[in-house]
């Protein structure tokens, strides 16, 4: 694994690169249309494209691609109790640091995300919803590293007596964004109760840690739609 430029020189030659090739204009625009929830196949399509990139996390994910194949499943119901699908936002800041907000029922650090909505139409949409709700960093501040996820991540989340909801499974797909600037945050009090900024070396994720370095070490990175080129 290469190492990871230090401070603002690889964050500015990140950036650099996705105003080149407009992402962040192509992405800033993502509205949320009042239309059917996502299909399964588009869940698939992306846990496929991940696992050609990523093959050795097949048994990680094993839970979810069983999921998947199981007919008349939706996974995008958070009443699936046995697993579902939520979207999260990995921001990174000038230094490399990675936006967290402290979470008002688990009482820890997470990274903005939650569940899909009805009127969510795609993934990557959905983990920019819940940034734009929950912290008030809107689409137009943030320049999307990758339309596919940088991680996935299955894991426990506790029961919740207050909601009837048991101890379940989340299937949480990660995307990479980039933000220039200080942006201001308006927290949404009714989750969430307070912020920060960290570096890249207090993630407890490994697999994440190493991926992130990679993205700020050569941030040209393949697209879902390139990636399914490669086997035609």
């Amino acid at each position: 694994m290469a190492e990871a430029p230090k401070g603002d020189q690889g964050f500015n030659r990140l950036v650099d690169e996705l105003e080149n090739e407009a992402i962040s204009t192509r992405f800033a625009s993502i509205t949320i249309r009042d239309t059917q929830m996502i299909p399964a196949d588009d869940i698939g399509e992306t846990v496929r494209a991940y696992l050609y990139r990523y093959p050795t996390e097949t048994d990680r994910l094993a839970a979810l691609s069983a999921a998947l194949v199981q007919p008349g499943e939706d996974l995008t119901s958070r009443k699936r109790f046995s697993g579902h699908v939520t979207c999260t936002a990995i921001v990174l800041d000038g230094a490399g640091r990675t936006l967290h907000i402290r979470h008002n029922i688990l009482d820890i650090w997470l990274y903005p995300g939650g569940h899909l909505e009805a009127d969510d139409t795609t993934l990557i949409g959905a983990a920019l919803r819940e940034m734009a709700e929950e912290t008030g960093i809107s689409a137009g501040q943030l320049a999307v590293v990758d339309e596919l996820p940088i991680d996935i991540d299955v894991h426990s989340i506790p029961a919740n007596l207050a909601k009837d909801e048991p101890d379940h499974q989340h299937f949480d797909m990660r995307f990479a964004f980039a933000v220039t600037g200080v942006p201001t945050v308006a927290l949404q009090t009714e989750e969430v109760h307070d912020f920060a900024w960290f570096p890249m070396t207090k993630l407890q994720s490994e697999p994440l840690r190493g991926k992130l370095a990679e993205v700020l070490a050569s941030p040209k990175v393949r697209t879902i739609s390139e990636i399914a080129t490669l086997g035609k």
